[in-house]
């Protein structure tokens, strides 16, 4: 059998990098405990060693590291075990690093906590008034920079350091430095879009302040031409404010036909001048609600898209009809007056007096609502067969009151009057 001794792996076997890694892991579960590192160091001539080399302590202290740069070995060693102090703080209790004044402490906290950079909030006023310590926070995360001082909201390096890392922070910035720099900012949040688009940058890396600006919204939309990107964050007020900012004729008709997933239908009414005028985004809007016509003045003579919005008309029946706003030669086309009636039955008032003449029409409309006869030409009106027929079939019209309708020539007739029971 083999000896179990002469596969163990002694200490002195073990590459350095996994010596240091497991005696700084061991210093971090005791709470940074300084007392017993020094028993250990003066135990074990293999963890002396590695305590005697600053790769140990520079990933314990990279803040101090950073911006002290000590040159000689054993310097946080020496300075860590002659603080009585920080020996009182540490030594038999474990502490929160983030309520500490130790930007050491804090800093890796911080890093070993990412993305949850609200662990700032709980950092001393100190710190957060530390420029050297904010900037190397800021690097990590740009929209550490809420939790700055207002001093370092105000402090150009800062601040510059923030937005390189991530334009969010630009929310959090002074009113002086966004005063000063809005042209460049102004033209920053025009390239946002692209941002989005092309490299990756997510909508929670906008700006706060971007995300309630429906212009940049509008814009956001145009560039991208869905919005998958608000992964169903984007209010449907904010969606229609930015409507009008749209420029891009694809987002708006994506937006009006309501194709996108869990997308409610915008009305043209909400777009610019531009995709009210043009004419396939009005085409595409008729399509979904024929009301959509009535934000496209420029429209109502084009016989295609009037066509498709009195075909389509039907879903708000309670407003005026659509045949009363386009003009007098649609007025007169069989096929539209015909569709117009059959989605809503006002519509017969405004088709042309040569169709008001039209005993089919009529009888159309009138299978809708009967008083639609009140429209009728003259003409049928003085035909006492179709007149009789109509009282025949519709009841609702048997009252004196229809006799104010008729010619004077029927209004007499024994048989007119023996049909309204008169």
């Amino acid at each position: 059998m083999k000896d179990a001794n002469a596969s163990q792996l002694t200490l002195p076997k073990l590459p350095y990098e996994i010596l240091t890694l497991i005696l700084q892991e061991w210093f971090e579960s005791t709470g940074f405990n300084f007392k017993n590192l020094i028993k250990v160091s003066a135990t074990c001539r293999i963890f002396r060693t590695v305590l005697h080399e600053n790769i140990f302590w520079k990933q314990l202290y990279p803040y101090t590291l950073k911006h002290y740069n000590p040159q000689i070995n054993e310097y946080y060693y020496k300075k860590s075990i002659s603080s009585e102090a920080y020996f009182k703080m540490v030594v038999n209790k474990k502490f929160n690093p983030l309520t500490s004044n130790d930007p050491d402490r804090v800093f890796i906290s911080i890093q070993n906590n990412l993305p949850s950079i609200n662990l700032l909030e709980q950092i001393s006023q100190e710190l957060k008034s530390n420029k050297a310590f904010m900037l190397d926070v800021v690097e990590i995360d740009g929209q550490a920079l809420q939790y700055a001082s207002p001093d370092l909201q105000d402090d150009e390096d800062i601040v510059s350091c923030a937005l390189n890392q991530s334009y969010a922070a630009i929310g959090h910035i002074s009113e002086r430095i966004f005063d000063d720099h809005y042209e460049a900012f102004s033209l920053e949040k025009d390239m946002q879009p692209f941002l989005l688009l092309h490299y990756e940058y997510n909508w929670s890396d906008v700006s706060p302040q971007w995300k309630q600006d429906p212009s940049f919204i509008g814009n956001v939309l145009s560039v991208l031409g869905d919005t998958e990107i608000f992964n169903g964050t984007l209010q449907r007020n904010l969606l229609e404010q930015s409507c009008k900012y749209i420029t891009d004729p694809d987002t708006a008709r994506c937006l009006i036909a309501g194709t996108h997933d869990s997308q409610e239908i915008m009305p043209l009414s909400l777009f610019s001048s531009n995709m009210q005028n043009d004419p396939d985004v009005v085409l595409d809007a008729v399509k979904v609600c024929g009301d959509n016509l009535l934000a496209a003045k420029n429209f109502f003579s084009d016989e295609e898209i009037v066509s498709e919005a009195v075909s389509n008309s039907n879903f708000t029946a309670d407003t005026e009809p659509l045949l009363k706003y386009v003009s007098k030669e649609l007025q007169d086309n069989d096929d539209i007056a015909y569709s117009a009636v059959i989605t809503r039955a006002g519509s017969y008032e405004f088709v042309s007096d040569r169709l008001h003449k039209d005993q089919d029409l009529l009888e159309l409309a009138m299978s809708y609502s009967a008083m639609n006869f009140i429209f009728a030409d003259s003409s049928l009106k003085e035909n006492k067969d179709l007149v009789l027929s109509i009282l025949d079939e519709h009841a609702e019209l048997r009252s004196p009151w229809f006799l104010e309708t008729l010619p004077k020539m029927l209004r007499s007739s024994p048989d007119i009057l023996s049909a309204l029971g008169t």
